[in-house]
Formats: structure tokens, C-alpha cells, sequence
């Protein structure tokens, strides 16, 4: 068709073609429902329109109008909001019901010209075959009809630039100054007014939405839902809702805040005996919701509105927290209360420590036994009353900052902090149990501790002091009563507190009522320190026990520290070591199996006393072994192994080495025997043996554990037999076991091990045999695969692809990690041995190429990263020599690259490589469009930017099917940089809306993608 067929025929054609589209999409969207359409405007191309873009394009006598130009039917769909837009295009409407020639997204960059400022989405379409071979619709066969898609703003602006600006007339010397003035202005209202008006009507249209949303729940009784619920999976989701789109459009909130909080009482009450059903969905069954899930979500309304009324939440609390059964339920509950007592700066604003008073005079109406059974929580609440620091937050639509700052001292704030340093007291005397005890003494830590910052005035620095030394004689009082630990720590404590004020800051020591005051804490401190230190069995306890314990030179000493300290202490144990003789040995063996008792989750709590007992063994060897005998299982016997390190080094090590014998017969202390056998001086590798063949005899599985571990840490000094005799039977042992506590335990380190990277072939074979069923290759279960990759690189690589095969048996557990998503140290190793790497990723490819891109390819592109170490110029040969399988392969190794510019010149490769109706090509997109990690809101944009940038060297190719590809592809980006500016600038310019942000600059925002 010629312009001038278009002229008698095409234009009746093509506007035939635009009504009927046009009419099609009106009753799709009126089909479904929910939109704000403005109007459908349809149109055939106009002849002198038509002709002027063929002039412009030199078209002028094309016998081809219909393929040469898009637009020859029109029609503009126009919506009210950027949501009804976005609706729109996710709903598949068009896809549905036409054939979508090519898809184009329109929107501005931040640099764009006047006449660039367009936005919209435009689609070009064909009528479905099956419609098209309807009588009715035969006639469109083969027609083309382009569809835009906008809002009604931006219409009114398209229509504006299309009869100015988009229709250039040729000025000449004539009015170009001012066109240019227009062009700028059509620039401002684009910028300035419509964008940002669009945003505030797609504002508007959520939150009129939400509202209407929430006044039908309202008008649904949405309490009485969540309590009646039929599972507690519906009574989640009933809360859920209620909390988002209910409770905040309350006008009087205050009012109903009692009957919420008690429906919501009632409701988790109930969910208490509701029956927990599994929820299902299209990919299996995930846990039902429980009790703990409903006090979860309360806890967080309760947070949220905690001020309203703030005798309601806290009986609220005490409610919830009497029902709590365990720590998930107990702790989102003490999260309220912390966050209900702390100083917010908001509230200290308006209303001061008005908070704070009615807590502490509501924790102070409770009876005894209401306190009991609420300790922790009511331990809480005075915590935070007592903290000098008041914090708050405020933030913008970019940014949060944080405010902290001290409280301001006052009759009021003292009168509240006395309150709640008596609530603490009584609380103590109910405490009955020794955790109990311990947090009510930190709690009491909080009023001692100075605001941090500005602001720390002394009239507040007055307050701190008095309730330090009054929780200080508080702590002399009742520490005769404590536990050894518990004292030992809140000696520790008190030494702290009186360090703080052994001398007053500068802006201090001029106010007479400071210093008095410090003479007050510096007394109480001494006479905690004479309480506590004149009991001996203390003394020696924290002698022995523990690691930061304070002794008296460190009271008058500043410069006592940790190395003065130690000496102190060696000195200490010595003369303790001399007290103990035949007449106090029972004594002694009762205190010391009493400090044996105490719990500890560190290391550092028994070092001292484990070399106590080592040397009271070696200089006093019958005493011990009559402990030995007394052991039965006794707290003491967890120290065998340092017994028997003195043993070893007394007079009596034949003796004791005959007692070591018939224990490893009969089974007894192997366990600690092989733990002695670590770090025994000098070592007695037959010994090991014996112990461990006991070990693997009784079935002792920690012991053989042990066994293995004596082996890695005596082998550097004591190669000898150890690996066949010991190691690889302990290993052969807990392997089948399934028992791989030997790979990582605290404070044993696996990386490089000699005796890991001293194996033979076939010995190494059984290492990685042991590791194929470890759940992942991290941390120490990588170190020693790198350690067996320094000799044995070949069976690493083996081990890595039985890895692959064995989490494909279906016997690999849930959570089995065939690969490492990254190496550390096998990269080392590994990138030595490239060929090799290379052929056994083949080999992995070849069994599995589906899944090959998520392990084997993310591996070697962490083993050669940058492509370093020969594999770039092995890919380069094999790609230049290689089949369709081998270009398959190589695109499958860059995939793991993640679009980096250094894979470009592979895949371009690649690419010419190929026949144009290639499925290969549709795979080089895919890893051309991999991306690592994207920080920021236009960090898409820029990335699609970049890339864009690297592409286009390829337009310059000689090779078609490379400039082909490159042009399709850039045209992607452009179309995805388009998509992701304006889903960035529509999530500021919301985000900004909701923070009450003006969005006449928003533009400035917006980076040149």
C-alpha cells in the first residue's frame, strides 16, 4: 500500500481497525472491574500526518506504508491514576485478547528535553488469529494497531506537546527564542506540576481506598472476628488486618481503647485452647499458627498505641505474661513493657516522666503474689524507669536520625526513681530463684549508670549518686545471702561504680554537694568490698573461679590491670595451694566440687581452676587420687583431665598410669582421658591408641571424638603412626554414626591442620568420604577440603561432584549444601588446576545442566574470579573451536559472572557463533541479564545503564547476528531503565507523600540513568 491507497482505502481501513480495538479493550476492562477509566480515544492515521513522517523519514515513495509505519491505528486508553495503570498492565488484558507485536515504555530521563518528557506505555498489536478468522474481523488480517496506555495527566500533557512542540514548524530567524522559552515551560509543568500531581492522585486513590477498606471492616465487627476466628490462622490474619487498616482510622481512639484492648485479651485467650491446624498451599504444608504467633501481633498493637492509655496496656501485659508458657511468648510481652517504661523523647516533651509515675505507681498497687508470678516483667519496668538517658527517633523520607540525651532532673524524676529502686528491692526479697535474684541486681545497675552525651547536668549527676550508694548498701546488706558467682559478679559491679566516681570530671569537683556525694559511694563501695571480702571461702572462689574478679590491689591501685592482676592471682593460688593438706582435704574437696557446680556457658569461667587442681595433683598426687575415688559422677569429674595433666607430671605417674589402664578396660573416664590426651606434655601415642580402641570397644562415641581430636592437635609434634592407628578409625567410626561433631566445636580450629595436609591419597579418599554427607562445605568443613586440595587437588574436585550426585539421591538432608555459594580457602588450590576444574565442571554440566548454573557455575566463578588463572583463555579456545554443547556449556560457566563487563567479549563470541533462530540465544540474554548485589533505588537503572554502554560496541560488529542481537538487546535495557526510573521515582515520591513531603523537586532526585 502507497500513501496514495492509504488516502482511498487504508484510512477507512485502519480507523475501522482502532474502533474495533478500542471496543475490545472498553469491555475487557469493564469486564473486570476496578478501574478509573477516563475515556478510550481511537483514530486512523491523518494523510498530511502520514505524510509528513514519510518525508521525514524518506519514505516518501514506499509502495510498504502498512510495515513501514507503526501508528497507522491508534488507541489511547486514559486512567485516572498511576495505579490504575500499573493494574492494568500486570492484568494481561492485552496479552489476552491480541497478539503484542512489540512492547515500548515510555518515560523521561532526568535530562530529557522538553519533548522527551512523554510518558506512557505503548503496545503494538494484531488481532488473535482465532478472531481474526471470525467473518467479522477477517478484514484486519495482517493490520497493526498501536495502543498507548497512560493517565489523564499525562494525556493532557501529550496532547499539549503534540499540537507545540512535537509539530516543530520551521521558525527560520524568526520566534526561535521563544519557542525555546515554550519548550522550557512545557519542561516545568511536566516536572514540576504533573509528575508530582500524578503521585499525589495515585495518594489520594490508596488512601481513599484503605479508608473505605477499613470502614467496611469497621461496619463487619472486626474485633468480634478476631475472637470468634475458627483457627488461629484466620485469628492472625483477622489481627493483621485489623491492626493495618482498622485501628489507625479511629478518630477518637481514646475512647475505645479499653473495649480494643479487652477484645483482644478475650481473643488471645481462646487461641490458647485452639486446636493448631496446618496451613496448605500449592507447594505443601507450613506450620500453623500458635498462641505465641497471636501474642506476637497483639504485642505489637500494644506497642504501637501503648500511650493511649497506659493502665490498660500494662494490665494487658500482666494479663498475657500470667498465661505465658515459654520464652517466645514471654518476650515480645517484656518487649512492651521495656518500650512502655523507657524515657521517649516525644513523650518527655510534652508530658515529662508522666509515663514513668503511673508505671511505678501501678507496679506498687500489686501484691506479692501478683509480683511473683510476673518477676521478670516487673523487673523490666523499673529498669528502664531508672535509665538516665532519654532516646527518640524522627525521620524523613530518606533519612532516620536518632536522639539521645539526659533526662532533666527534678523533684518528680527522683520521687519516681526512689519508687522504683523500692519496687526492685521488694522484688528481690520474693525472688526465690537464683536467675531471678541476678536480674533484679542488674536492673539495679541501671540507676548507677550516667547519661552518655549532652546534657548531663549535675543536678541529674546528684540523683545517679544518692541511688548509687543506696543500691550499693543495698548490695552489702544482702550479699552474705548471695551465691559465690552471684556475689563475685556484683563485687565486680560495685568495684565499677566506685571506680566511676574515685574522681569527679572537671565541671564537677567545684559543686559541694557532688563531692559529698562521692565521699557517700566511695564509702559504701568500702564497706560492700570488707562484707564480702571477709568471708574466706569467697576469697578463695574468686581465687579460682571466674575470669574479671576484682582483688585489693585494684580498689587503691588505678594502675592495677589485667597483667597486675594475673600475677596477684598466680601468687593467690599458690598460698591456697598450701592450705590444702591430709587434714583439710575433705574440706577442700567439698568446696572444690562445689565451684565445680557452677554454670557456665564461656570458657573463661575455669582455667585457673582447672590449673589449681593440676597442680595440687603434681604436688600432691594422694590427696587427688582420694578425690578421684569420690568422684561418682560428681560435678569434679568434668576436671579429671587436669588431674590427670598433674598426675602425669608426679611421682605417682606409674601408679596413676596403672588406674588409666583399668579404666580404659572397663570402659570408665575415657571421655576424659582422650580430652586429657590433647594437650598432654609429653605425649604417649600408645597411650591414644589404647584409649581410643576402648572407646570405639564401649561404644563411647565423645570419647572416639576426643580420640580424633588428640590426633590433630598432638600430630605436629607426634606424627608417628597416628593417622592409620587412630584417626581414620575414629573417623571410619563417627561417619557411620552420622556423628560430625568432630567438624566444628568451639575453640577448634580445622584450617590448615598437619595432619590434614599430611595424607596420603587413600587416606584422604576417606576424609572426603566422611565430609560427603556434611550439610554444607563452610567454615571448618571447607578448611579441610582445602587442606587435602594442596596434595590432592584431583579428589576435592571428585568429592565436589559426588557432592552434586549425592544431594540428587533424595538421602541428602533438607537444609544439604552441595556446594559453597563462595570459596575461601579452596580457591587457592583450586585455581591451580584450571584444566582440571574445567573438566570436571563439564562433567557436573553434562549430568544436571539444568541446575549446573546455581553450583557448579556460581563455584568456578568464585574459584576464578575475573575470569583469572587461564579459564578466560580456555573459554575463549573453546568456544572458538567448539559444537552447540560446548557453547551451551561456556554460556552456563558465565552465567555465574553476573553480567560483569568481563564476560561481554565471551558472549559476543558466543553470539556470532550462532544461527539467529538459535535457542542459544535466548540463554546469552539470560546471562547477560544476571546481577550480584544492587544497592539503591535507581541501582537497576544505572546497572541497565552500564550494560547499555558495553553493548553498543557491538553495533559496529561485521557480524549480523551480533548487531542484531546487541540492537535488540540494548532496546530491552532502554525499555527496562524506563521501568525502573519510574517505579523508583513513584516509590520516593509516595514514600515522600506519606511523610507529609512536598514533591515539587522531586526531580532532583532522579539520577541520570
Amino acid at each position: 500500500m502507497n500513501f496514495e491507497d492509504y488516502e482511498r482505502s487504508g484510512l477507512a481501513a485502519y480507523a475501522s481497525l482502532a474502533e474495533t480495538v478500542a471496543a475490545i479493550l472498553a469491555a475487557a476492562i469493564e469486564r473486570e472491574g476496578g478501574y478509573r477509566l477516563q475515556q478510550v480515544t481511537k483514530r486512523a492515521k491523518s494523510p498530511a500526518s502520514l505524510n509528513k513522517k514519510l518525508q521525514d523519514r524518506q519514505l516518501e515513495g514506499t509502495t510498504a506504508v502498512e510495515t513501514s509505519i507503526k501508528d497507522l491505528a491508534g488507541c489511547r486508553l486514559v486512567f485516572y491514576t498511576n495505579s490504575d495503570v500499573s493494574r492494568f498492565i500486570n492484568s494481561g488484558i492485552i496479552d489476552r485478547n491480541f497478539e503484542i507485536l512489540e512492547a515500548k515504555l515510555h518515560h523521561p530521563r532526568r535530562d530529557a528535553e522538553a519533548n522527551n518528557l512523554y510518558i506512557s506505555n505503548h503496545y503494538l498489536v494484531a488481532l488473535r488469529p482465532e478472531r481474526v478468522a471470525l467473518p467479522e474481523y477477517a478484514s484486519f488480517a495482517s493490520m497493526r494497531c498501536e495502543v498507548q496506555v497512560q493517565t489523564i495527566l499525562n494525556h493532557a500533557w501529550a496532547e499539549m506537546a503534540h499540537d507545540t512542540i512535537y509539530k516543530t514548524p520551521e521558525f527560520g530567524s524568526f520566534g526561535a527564542q521563544q519557542f525555546d522559552s515554550i519548550k522550557k515551560r512545557l519542561h516545568k509543568v511536566a516536572r514540576k506540576y504533573l509528575l508530582p500531581a500524578g503521585y499525589e492522585f495515585q495518594q489520594i486513590a490508596n488512601d481513599f481506598k484503605r479508608l473505605l477498606e477499613g470502614k467496611a471492616l469497621f461496619d463487619g465487627d472486626p474485633l468480634e472476628v478476631i475472637v470468634q476466628a475458627s483457627d488461629n490462622n484466620a485469628r492472625a490474619d483477622a489481627l493483621e488486618t485489623f491492626s493495618e487498616s482498622v485501628l489507625p482510622l479511629y478518630d477518637d481512639l481514646q475512647s475505645v481503647y479499653p473495649h480494643v484492648v479487652e477484645r483482644l485479651i478475650a481473643a488471645a485467650e481462646i487461641s490458647r485452647v485452639t486446636q493448631p491446624v496446618a496451613i496448605d498451599t500449592p507447594y505443601g504444608e507450613i506450620p500453623a499458627k500458635t498462641y505465641a504467633d497471636i501474642v506476637s501481633k497483639i504485642a505489637k498493637v500494644l506497642t504501637r498505641y501503648r500511650y493511649v492509655d497506659i493502665e490498660v496496656t500494662f494490665e494487658a501485659l500482666r494479663t498475657l505474661y500470667g498465661w505465658a508458657a515459654d520464652e517466645a511468648e514471654r518476650k515480645p510481652l517484656i518487649e512492651v513493657a521495656t518500650s512502655l517504661a523507657k524515657h521517649d523523647l516525644a513523650v518527655w516533651r510534652k508530658h515529662g516522666p508522666a509515663a514513668q509515675a503511673v508505671l511505678v505507681d501501678s507496679v506498687a498497687q500489686l501484691g506479692d503474689d501478683e509480683r511473683r508470678g510476673s518477676a521478670k516483667l516487673l523487673t523490666s519496668v523499673p529498669r528502664e524507669i531508672l535509665g538516665a538517658e532519654v532516646t527518640g527517633s524522627s525521620n524523613t523520607s530518606e533519612t532516620v536520625t536518632f536522639h539521645r540525651g539526659a533526662v532533666v532532673a527534678s523533684d518528680a524524676l527522683g520521687d519516681i526513681r526512689t519508687k522504683a529502686i523500692g519496687l526492685l528491692k521488694h522484688q528481690f526479697a520474693l525472688s526465690e530463684e537464683e536467675d531471678e535474684r541476678r536480674e533484679v541486681l542488674l536492673a539495679l545497675q541501671a540507676a548507677t549508670r550516667p547519661a552518655i552525651g549532652a546534657g548531663y547536668s549535675n543536678a541529674l549527676a546528684r540523683l545517679v549518686m544518692d541511688d548509687t550508694c543506696s543500691i550499693i548498701c543495698f548490695e552489702a546488706e544482702v550479699a552474705p545471702r548471695l551465691s559465690l558467682s552471684l556475689r563475685q559478679a556484683t563485687e565486680t559491679r560495685v568495684h565499677r561504680n566506685y571506680r566511676m566516681y574515685a574522681d569527679l570530671p572537671e565541671g564537677m569537683r567545684e559543686d559541694e554537694s557532688l563531692v559529698a556525694g562521692q565521699a557517700k559511694v566511695k564509702a559504701a563501695a568500702f564497706a560492700f568490698r570488707d562484707v564480702v571480702n571477709s568471708n574466706p571461702d569467697f576469697v578463695a572462689f574468686k581465687t579460682l573461679v571466674g575470669f574479671d574478679c576484682v582483688f585489693p590491689p585494684a580498689w587503691e591501685d588505678e594502675t592495677f590491670r589485667r597483667a597486675e592482676a594475673d600475677a596477684y592471682r598466680a601468687r593467690e593460688v599458690t598460698a591456697l595451694l598450701a592450705l590444702v593438706n591430709v587434714r583439710s582435704a575433705d574440706e577442700w574437696f567439698d568446696r572444690l566440687s562445689r565451684y565445680a557446680r557452677i554454670e557456665s556457658n564461656d570458657l573463661a569461667t575455669f582455667p585457673v581452676f582447672g590449673k589449681f587442681l593440676t597442680k595440687l595433683a603434681e604436688e600432691q598426687p594422694a590427696i587427688v587420687l582420694g578425690y578421684v575415688d569420690k568422684l561418682n559422677g560428681g560435678p569434679l569429674e568434668a576436671f579429671l583431665p587436669a588431674m590427670l595433666s598433674g598426675f602425669f607430671a608426679s611421682g605417682e605417674r606409674e601408679k596413676v598410669l596403672a588406674m588409666v589402664e583399668e579404666w580404659l578396660k572397663e570402659g570408665r573416664y575415657v571421655e576424659e582421658i582422650t580430652w586429657f590426651l590433647r594437650s598432654a606434655d609429653p605425649f604417649d601415642e600408645s597411650l591414644l591408641q589404647r584409649a581410643a580402641q576402648s572407646a570405639l570397644r564401649h561404644g563411647n562415641a565423645r570419647a572416639v571424638r576426643n580420640a580424633l581430636l588428640a590426633c590433630a592437635d598432638q600430630y605436629d609434634e607426634y606424627p608417628g603412626m597416628l593417622i592409620e592407628s587412630v584417626f581414620l578409625p575414629a573417623l571410619r567410626y563417627l561417619s557411620e554414626a552420622h556423628d560430625f561433631s568432630w567438624i566444628r566445636m568451639p575453640w577448634v580450629s580445622w584450617l590448615s591442620k598437619p595432619i590434614i595436609e599430611a595424607l596420603e591419597e587413600s587416606q584422604a579418599e576417606v576424609v572426603l568420604e566422611a565430609l560427603l554427607q556434611y550439610p554444607d562445605l563452610e567454615y571448618d568443613s571447607e578448611y579441610i577440603a582445602a587442606s587435602i586440595a594442596k596434595r590432592w587437588p584431583g579428589r576435592v574436585i571428585d568429592f565436589l561432584g559426588h557432592r552434586q550426585a549425592f544431594k540428587l539421591t533424595g538421602r541428602a538432608p533438607a537444609d544439604y549444601d552441595a556446594l559453597p555459594f563462595s570459596v575461601y580457602e579452596l580457591q587457592a588450590p583450586l585455581a591451580l588446576v584450571p584444566d582440571l576444574m574445567l573438566a570436571a565442571a563439564r562433567r557436573w554440566f553434562n549430568a544436571d545442566s539444568l541446575h549446573f548454573r546455581f553450583d557448579g557455575g556460581k563455584l568456578l566463578a568464585s574459584v576464578f574470579p575475573d575470569l583469572a588463572s587461564g579459564l578466560s583463555d580456555r573459554l575463549a579456545q573453546l568456544i572458538a573451536d567448539g559444537t552447540k554443547d560446548d557453547l551451551a556449556f561456556a554460556l552456563a560457566i558465565l552465567s555465574g559472572f553476573e553480567g560483569r563487563e568481563i564476560i561481554y567479549d565471551h558472549v559476543r563470541n558466543i553470539v556470532a557463533a550462532l544461527d539467529v533462530d538459535s535457542p542459544l540465544l535466548k540463554e546469552a540474554r539470560y546471562v547477560l541479564q544476571e546481577s550480584g548485589v544492587v544497592a539503591g533505588e535507581f541501582g537497576f537503572a544505572e546497572l541497565h545503564a552500564r550494560r547499555k554502554v558495553w553493548l553498543e560496541p557491538w553495533l559496529r560488529d561485521e557480524r549480523e547476528t551480533v548487531k542484531a542481537f546487541a540492537a535488540s538487546k540494548i532496546l530491552e535495557l532502554e525499555q527496562q531503565i524506563a521501568a525502573e526510573v519510574r517505579a523508583a521515582e513513584g516509590s520516593i515520591a509516595l514514600r515522600r507523600l506519606n511523610y507529609g513531603e512536598e514533591l515539587d523537586e522531586a526531580e532532583e532526585r532522579t539520577p541520570n540513568a
